[in-house]
């Protein structure tokens, strides 16, 4: 951070691409700063968090599991949704033929 800080505009972008980072590596590093939670694991609890009970671990995993099937179901009924639009569009069209058909 200090090397990225220290350098002039317009090389900053040098000092990123020369150890393979993006700049939203250092938005997230500045907020984690602000935080103080920079070094802090990003997947268990963070020092200060209680620990959880097994009710409510059980909680957050069936949260997570009624997330989960709901966006199942979301998905579904957007799928169901398409395929119905397709049908009414074929529907249409085939009137569509049979009319010119006729006509013919």
């Amino acid at each position: 951070m200090a090397e990225y800080d220290a350098a002039p505009v317009g090389s900053k972008g040098a000092v990123l691409r020369r150890d393979r980072l993006h700049d939203s590596h250092v938005t997230e590093w500045r907020a984690q700063i602000a935080e103080r939670t920079l070094g802090a694991s990003r997947h268990g609890p963070r020092p200060s968090s209680p620990a959880r009970s097994p009710e409510q671990a059980e909680i957050v995993q069936l949260r997570k599991q009624v997330a989960a099937l709901e966006k199942t179901v979301t998905d579904r009924d957007a799928q169901l949704a398409q395929a119905r639009d397709a049908l009414d569009v074929l529907g249409k069209g085939s009137r569509s033929w049979k009319l010119s058909s006729r006509n013919a």
